[in-house]
């Protein structure tokens, strides 16, 4: 039996570079991700004003419907009855609100698929997160004034998800 020829020169150089390549790499990689570059960054700086993202999808509630503010709250009314409080408030970054989210709800709701970039819904209270804004919506009427007013917690089901939506737009 003869013994084989050792490998070229050249081979032993291009297996070395293409190793030093991928080592390179994953370093350049490792660092990046250590440095936060593939975090999810924040989208808002600050809070919306409490009722500019909410006026917009009134319609999807019925008619009549309208707005007030009380202190940072948006309140949605219907002649004199409170239907909706909507609260809005910001987390430094979205892994911040996803925590306090968690948090707040463990154990207490259940999270909602769909609906901004996490949330949960007890009963008529939902929570939502659009990057690092937290969105607080409390149905304030039971089904019987609901229906009065002319609207389901159906459609405010609907109106919660265009809210999400004008505010991941925005």
């Amino acid at each position: 039996m003869q013994p084989s020829a050792p490998p070229s020169r050249r081979t032993v150089v291009v297996v070395m570079a293409i190793v030093g390549t991928f080592v390179l790499l994953a370093a350049a990689g490792a660092i990046a991700w250590f440095a936060g570059a593939f975090d999810e960054k924040s989208t808002f700086d600050a809070a919306p004003a409490a009722c500019a993202p909410v006026e917009p999808g009134l319609g999807q509630l019925g008619t009549g419907f309208t707005t007030t503010t009380d202190a940072t709250t948006c309140v949605v009314m219907h002649g004199e009855r409170t239907v909706l409080r909507i609260s809005f408030k910001l987390a430094p970054t979205p892994a911040d609100a996803s925590s306090a989210l968690r948090k707040t709800t463990e154990g207490q709701a259940t999270e909602v698929a769909g609906l901004g970039d996490l949330a949960f819904r007890q009963g008529p209270l939902t929570v939502f997160r659009i990057s690092n804004l937290m969105v607080l919506c409390v149905v304030m009427s039971t089904d019987a004034e609901l229906k009065d007013a002319g609207t389901t917690n159906a459609q405010i089901r609907v109106f919660e998800a265009g809210l999400a939506e004008r505010l991941a737009g925005s």
